[in-house]
């Protein structure tokens, strides 16, 4: 784990981007004193950790010039992030940026202003200007670290945040390779499957030929009964039984139409994509790539995907990640019982509706209770499939020690205004009094969700120190990656089901498998 005794342990990295991509970005460096201009090469021998703001809009650059990567980067935006730990804001502007931390340290906003005209290149460049702004950049940061620790943050920030960190944006920067006649076949392909689920979905529902917007949306389930106060709109899709097959056509939609316009995005000359990763995206933490937004690519499109020459591709994902969690973290037999011996969800699916083929329809169920929906909206849903509602009442009463758990986790976070996972990531509460239905879903699923990313991340990193192994799409609970054929699959499934049993104290066993990234 990295140590940092004094502020003298930082170099400070200040640039100026060339967004017409023609190389002349440039470079600046304060280190104790000295500030000075230098290259992308030259901040391959800088010994120390590098501090700067936005590290995503030049990695790329340094690269392209460079061919590799400083050792160690810290990007303050993603400290602020974890320090703040708060969900984003619905607009553009949030807390972590630096217009509002770094910002107020300035005596003259004109200070900040002017360095950020320069930094998107609307006025010149001014080496005072920037030096200035390095002088607050390394206040900041010493006022972050600090904050860190007080908010017991610190310790899992250097040695899983900032390591995986430059992991994934290294491997960004070397890119994906792609197949382009495959790519080619999916762009017709998706535009005709978009325009055709586009009209059955507007016809069969009686709406504009257009992907509905959230007011539109919620206008919707308002109007098929739905209760939508208080739910979030991906609960209301997730989780809540689909009325006339609304919902569940509404994402049958809108999967298509992100894979159509990720699939626009790509040029056909294209050999390689090269996205941008966000490492801790949501308040769980869960790691996003962006630009384009390749995690939510449609599994029938993913052979687009191709490893590198003399490589081959495999991904691993955890099985019933989330039910082992919650049996450990809870402590509750018989959620552990069934997780261990069976598939929860199919278990479920047998004893509610006689039928192994409704397993996802369990799936939601089981997730809905877990993560806070009552047991009358559980049996209406179960009513509405058909199902057994007094199998699934006993099915649900049995998880006693589950519910005093979520008890407890009400508790705190009403008590304390803040809720943490099993290693850090605190969700600080922005509400008071009384906790709110919406709250009570938020801290659990934060609690299990924030969980689940940190066993995910720790599994990740070994991956990515393993000398035969590239990591290329880390998904929710899985990860696509690359390695020779010397490299036996195998062994990064161990290393996923060592991590969550390990970190879960041996109360689970971790279950993890390869199984096919692409479903043709």
């Amino acid at each position: 784990m990295m140590r940092f005794r004094l502020m003298n342990d930082f170099s400070y990295l200040i640039y100026q981007k060339d967004f017409s991509e023609k190389g002349n970005d440039r470079y600046f460096l304060y280190d104790i004193d000295k500030f000075q201009e230098v290259t992308a090469k030259d901040l391959l021998n800088i010994d120390k950790t590098i501090i700067t703001h936005d590290y995503w809009l030049i990695a790329n650059s340094i690269y392209k010039e460079a061919s590799a990567l400083p050792k160690r980067v810290i990007d303050v935006v993603l400290l602020a992030k974890i320090n703040i730990g708060i969900k984003a804001s619905t607009s553009s502007d949030q807390p972590w940026d630096i217009s509002n931390t770094i910002k107020p340290l300035f005596k003259d906003e004109c200070d900040f202003d002017n360095y950020t005209q320069m930094y998107y290149r609307r006025i010149e460049l001014s080496e005072e200007t920037y030096m200035f702004f390095s002088h607050k950049l390394a206040e900041f940061t010493e006022q972050a670290l600090d904050k860190a620790k007080i908010l017991g943050e610190f310790d899992r920030f250097i040695s899983l945040e900032v390591p995986l960190f430059n992991a994934l944006v290294l491997s960004a920067c070397k890119g994906i390779r792609i197949d382009n006649a495959t790519l080619r076949k999916h762009k017709e392909q998706l535009e005709f499957d978009y325009y055709r689920e586009l009209k059955r979905f507007a016809e069969k529902h009686n709406v504009f030929y257009q992907v509905p917007n959230e007011g539109e949306i919620r206008e919707k389930l308002s109007g098929l009964g739905y209760e939508t106060a208080g739910y979030s709109l991906d609960f209301l899709m997730e989780f809540i039984h689909s009325k006339e097959e609304y919902t569940d056509d509404l994402i049958s939609l809108q999967k298509i139409y992100k894979s159509y316009r990720i699939f626009s995005s790509i040029s056909l000359s294209q050999k390689r994509i090269y996205p941008i990763v966000e490492t801790h995206w949501t308040s769980t933490a869960r790691i996003y790539q962006k630009s384009p937004s390749l995690q939510n690519i449609s599994k029938k499109y993913r052979n687009i995907f191709i490893a590198d020459n003399g490589l081959q591709l495999s991904y691993v994902d955890y099985d019933q990640f989330e039910v082992g969690i919650m049996a450990a973290i809870s402590g509750d037999d018989k959620m552990k019982g069934i997780y261990e011996s069976s598939d929860a969800y199919l278990e479920l699916a047998k004893a509610v509706f006689s039928d192994k083929g409704l397993r996802g329809k369990a799936k939601i169920l089981f997730l809905s209770y877990t993560y806070g929906m009552s047991l009358d909206n559980i049996l209406s849903s179960v009513s509405s499939l058909s199902g057994n509602q007094k199998a699934a009442k006993a099915y649900f009463s049995e998880f006693s020690t589950y519910e005093k758990w979520k008890a407890g986790v009400y508790t705190e976070y009403e008590s304390k205004g803040l809720v943490s996972t099993i290693k850090g990531n605190l969700l600080h509460r922005t509400g008071s009094g009384e906790l709110t239905q919406k709250e009570k879903r938020t801290c659990v699923n934060h609690v299990i969700q924030g969980t689940a990313t940190y066993i995910f991340k720790e599994a990740l990193l070994e991956l990515c120190n393993h000398k035969e192994v590239e990591v290329l799409i880390p998904m929710h609970d899985a990860v696509l990656f690359q390695h020779p054929a010397t490299f036996k699959p195998q062994e990064a499934v161990k290393v996923f089901q060592d991590k969550m049993t390990d970190i879960l104290d041996g109360k689970v066993q971790g279950k993890a498998s390869i199984e096919p990234f692409y479903a043709g």
